[in-house]
């Protein structure tokens, strides 16, 4: 009997290993433990963590773009599997990866834990953990692999595509910067291929940001640091959309922020404006370009110092930080020489021409809110109710005991005699400091 119960558990236990192979083949997202956890981390040369709580509000928000991410990845070729560890629950685990908010997304490569900061959308979730899961350079022996390449992958990262330029030029310069762009090299090409990519000699390197239809060609020189400066300039669009999710990315980059102040993104004196900035961002590469919509990003703009009128566009440059700059010319950045005031300004700003401004602090509650979760909210209302309920059961009580205190006085002097000149009548003036003159008897 034994024998045969231990067959069955052995049977249960290989159908089970099977269903749990069989779904991580479907790509469905897996659920971790404290007992499970290393074992999964050695079996899978790529997989994504979801550190995860149940009352979070981000996480339950994550959890269905996991879903769908999941069956694309893992039909990629090694698969990347994605997986959820309640952090909430296997607090083992939670503590060795330093957990300390939700969610903490990490992606394990090789064993090798790399904090995830990209996007959490589906799609680009997708993109962004192929691309971390991908080589520093993609080598491509022909012209139809490039091609092939441009068609299959899309258009979150730019593209640096180094025409005749030898792997080793840039391998340093596509290690760092290896989560933030592709890096291709193409030693053979045809006439056809320059015509395409619009570049007339070789060496060269092509710029591509394919969501925005940018282009920059880079002819030299190929030592030093100029490489990794046009790199550096191009990993951003000319023009970007400021808002909480960009942020990082911005502050990142050590230029200055060009920003425009806009009412209303959707209007078309904005939209003029914006095109206006994309036309001046070529000439002023020491500067990062962007805008902020009000509609988008309200508490943004309210904490700058300025009136932002309905209509007409404001234009700073921002530290990134508390500090900003407006020019001290009242320049018309909405009219037809937007273009040239926005290079006077920034001109002036170079020369140290400019009024230096300080942003707004955030309110208590917005820092507040900026620093900790829902839950904890939640327990700091709740601790400071009790603490303002025992305060006020202990005044009370404090209250009761010295008005007994004082009756007592009043009615009963055996414990301290009554001094000479004194009489009962003299208590008729005494204070509770709590509940103000106390009438005795």
């Amino acid at each position: 009997m034994g024998s045969m119960r231990g067959s069955i558990f052995v049977l249960f236990f290989v159908s089970l290993t099977r269903i749990t192979a069989e779904e991580e083949g479907k790509g469905r997202v897996i659920e971790l433990t404290d007992a499970t956890f290393d074992a999964a981390i050695a079996k899978h040369d790529y997989i994504f963590v979801d550190f995860y709580a149940p009352w979070c509000f981000h996480c339950k928000k994550l959890s269905p773009e996991l879903d769908v991410a999941a069956p694309v990845l893992a039909e990629r070729l090694p698969p990347i599997v994605i997986a959820k560890l309640n952090a909430d629950k296997y607090t083992k685990i939670a503590s060795r990866f330093d957990v300390r908010g939700f969610p903490t997304l990490k992606f394990f490569i090789h064993g090798y834990p790399v904090d995830y900061k990209g996007p959490r959308k589906a799609g680009s979730l997708s993109s962004h953990l192929d691309k971390l899961a991908s080589p520093e350079i993609k080598v491509l022996e022909a012209e139809n692999e490039l091609y092939d390449f441009l068609k299959s992958v899309d258009n979150t990262f730019p593209l640096f595509i180094c025409f005749g330029v030898p792997t080793v030029v840039i391998a340093d310069i596509a290690k760092e910067f290896k989560n933030k762009a592709w890096f291709l090299v193409l030693e053979r090409f045809t006439v056809k291929t320059m015509e395409n990519f619009d570049f007339d000699k070789s060496p060269t390197i092509v710029a591509l940001r394919r969501d925005q239809g940018e282009q920059e060609t880079f002819y030299g020189p190929f030592e030093g640091d100029d490489i990794t400066l046009f790199v550096k300039q191009n990993l951003l669009p000319r023009v970007n959309l400021l808002t909480p999710e960009s942020l990082r990315s911005l502050r990142e980059d050590s230029r200055p922020i060009a920003l425009g102040v806009l009412d209303d993104g959707q209007s078309e004196k904005s939209k003029s404006f914006i095109r206006q900035l994309k036309a001046a961002a070529p000439a002023n590469r020491g500067f990062i370009f962007a805008y902020v919509d009000k509609h988008e990003w309200p508490s943004f703009v309210d904490s700058l110092n300025i009136d932002v009128k309905k209509g007409i566009p404001a234009f700073i440059v921002w530290d990134g930080d508390s500090t900003y700059f407006m020019s001290a010319e009242n320049y018309d950045f909405g009219g037809e020489n937007s273009e040239s005031y926005i290079t006077f300004f920034l001109q002036e700003y170079k020369e140290g021409k400019v009024k230096k401004l300080s942003m707004k602090g955030p309110s208590f509650t917005d820092f507040l809110w900026s620093l900790i979760g829902i839950r904890s909210v939640y327990i700091l209302v709740v601790i400071t109710a009790v603490i303002f309920l025992v305060q006020g059961k202990l005044n009370s009580d404090s209250s009761d005991f010295q008005k007994k205190q004082l009756e007592d006085e009043g009615h009963d002097n055996d414990h301290e005699p009554l001094r000479s000149g004194e009489s009962h009548a003299a208590g008729e003036s005494s204070y509770d400091s709590y509940n103000g003159p106390v009438k005795q008897d």
